[in-house]
């Protein structure tokens, strides 16, 4: 019998007493918690109640460049579906929007991710104990947890990330393995745009795996063909809707991120010119820039992977660095001695001290979690500014493969015995303390900070569901407004007075919620000669109605 069996049993409870807390913590609060969550919250409503893959804002300006949408009702540009189609169910079953489109994500975090990351544990050779401690490092991680309260799609691409991987690692046993990972990658591809580097890795992975055999076989153009197939109907209706099978406004934004700061990157216009894309931006930068940059990027999420699993850093106490970067340093090492030992002969006496069976840097699957992340971190760096979420999917692998090490480690020392099983443990013991007590503190804040940034949108919203239930209304956070008020809207464009004009006639607005210290564009239709704004409603978000030619005649 394995050691530790009941090591998925364990996990199981602590990740439903995990949904719990969350649960009592985010029941009761109004807030959304983030902007992309509006985002993906109105789709899963038009879903639920039967519009599509459709929302009533715009809310980045390369959706009003070139006045594309004949007016404020429009098919969803920007995120992928897959995330809308998981939280559509919820709403229908419970009605409400809020706190069930979270669902989806609190399932993930408290109980899908962690037991795929143990299950990449186990297949990196782990005993139960290493699995377990694998499956509640993750779960206990404060970056996961509190991403888990968002109706995001971080965490879901982050847990099939490490399917993929752990199906990647099992094509040399299992042939059901290869669908599996064909399967997860096309899901990637649904979940996050990113996901279409998943198929290029998995060519280059089982080719380090099986040789280039592998590239000719039946199954493994099976796989191919199951993902492409999963990705063909939103390719199909990217096509139909915008004429580009993989059209999505993060692929222009990948054109300015890295390049200019978040406003002017993600709200510039473009008028009467092509909207630049990713090539652009490497033309502009040159090979030295694309280096340098890339390289910083490199090192930022090697830090957030490896070094900063809990929020301390080596200025914290000794003690609490250490065991918050248990799993990246065992990570490190394990990779460190992969790379040392496949240049060794496999008869060598130097080879087997440090290659041991059952340790994870012994086993030629150790060329997925190296190949997978590598290509991901390479197009996240060229084409995007870093963002510490997306380090999630890099952290999970991490820290499978970081605590496989452990137990490799321990058994490997003391011969497989009991001891091994209670050293893992030990180990785990003050991680999840500190996560824990981590945790805690940050949740006594939480609702004040949700409070804070949101509450002013939702007074705004109040008044304009009872006040202007029609209006269409221009903001900086479109999304936001409209899921307090059901109104629809755009967003502010970083632009030139005249331009934003043109925007507010094409698209009919009634209303302005104007931030003039981020759109000083603004200004002059406020307190010029002739005002094209009347502030109708002051507060912490003053609103403005627009006043047209036949307004100001009268």
């Amino acid at each position: 019998m394995r050691p530790f069996s009941s090591a998925t049993g364990f996990t199981i409870l602590a990740g439903l007493i995990t949904f719990a807390s969350q649960y009592i913590l985010v029941h009761p609060l109004p807030w959304l918690g983030s902007s992309d969550a509006a985002s993906y919250v109105a789709v899963a409503r038009s879903l639920a109640d039967g519009h599509g893959f459709t929302k009533d804002f715009l809310e980045h300006s390369y959706e009003l460049s070139l006045l594309q949408f004949p007016g404020i009702h429009n098919p969803e540009a920007h995120y992928p579906p897959l995330y809308s189609l998981l939280a559509a169910p919820f709403l229908i079953l419970f009605g409400e929007d809020t706190f069930p489109s979270r669902l989806p994500a609190m399932l993930i975090g408290s109980l899908l991710l962690p037991l795929a990351v143990g299950r990449l544990a186990r297949a990196l050779g782990a005993n139960g104990p290493a699995v377990f401690a694998a499956s509640i490092a993750i779960m206990l991680q404060p970056r996961v947890y509190f991403r888990s309260l968002l109706a995001d799609d971080d965490l879901l691409f982050a847990l099939l990330v490490v399917l993929f991987s752990t199906y990647l690692m099992e094509t040399r046993t299992s042939r059901r393995a290869y669908l599996m990972a064909g399967l997860t990658a096309g899901l990637g591809f649904l979940a996050k745009g990113l996901g279409l580097v998943l198929l290029p890795a998995a060519a280059v992975s089982v080719t380090l795996l099986s040789g280039t055999a592998v590239l000719r076989d039946r199954k493994t153009w099976a796989a191919f063909a199951l993902a492409l197939l999963i990705m063909l109907p939103w390719m199909a209706r990217n096509s139909i809707v915008f004429g580009d099978p993989l059209y999505t406004t993060q692929k222009l934004a990948a054109g300015h991120f890295g390049l200019l700061g978040d406003e002017e990157g993600g709200h510039q216009l473009f008028w009467d010119e092509p909207r630049p894309g990713l090539l652009d931006k490497l033309k502009s930068r040159g090979p030295r820039g694309v280096l340098s940059s890339t390289a910083e990027q490199v090192a930022t999420y090697a830090k957030w992977t490896f070094l900063d699993d809990i929020g301390v850093s080596w200025r914290d106490s000794d003690a609490d660095f250490l065991y918050s970067s248990y799993a990246g340093i065992g990570a490190l090492a394990a990779y460190a001695l992969f790379v040392f030992s496949i240049g060794l002969r496999r008869t060598g006496t130097l080879r087997k001290r440090i290659a041991p069976s059952g340790v994870p840097w012994s086993r030629p699957e150790m060329h997925v979690l190296w190949c997978v992340p590598l290509l991901l971190l390479m197009v996240i760096a060229i084409a995007w500014a870093p963002s510490r979420r997306i380090a999630i999917m890099f952290l999970a692998l991490a820290t499978g493969l970081g605590w496989a090490a452990y137990g490799g480690i321990a058994r490997t020392l003391l011969r497989r015995g009991h001891l091994s099983s209670v050293l893992v443990l030990l180990m785990l013991l003050p991680y999840a303390e500190r996560s824990i007590v981590k945790i805690r503190s940050d949740s006594l804040t939480l609702p004040a900070r949700w409070e804070e940034s949101e509450r002013p949108w939702k007074e705004a919203g109040d008044w304009l569901r009872t006040s202007a239930p029609e209006a269409i209304v221009m903001s900086r956070q479109p999304g936001i407004l409209n899921h307090y008020s059901g109104a629809k809207g755009l967003t502010i464009p970083f632009a030139s007075t005249s331009e934003v004009l043109r925007i507010i006639d094409h698209y009919h607005v009634t209303h302005v919620i104007p931030d003039l210290d981020r759109r000083p564009a603004l200004a002059p239709l406020i307190s010029g000669v002739t005002p094209v704004l009347e502030l109708v409603q002051s507060g912490e978000l003053s609103i403005y109605a627009v006043r047209r030619s036949s307004d100001k005649s009268r």
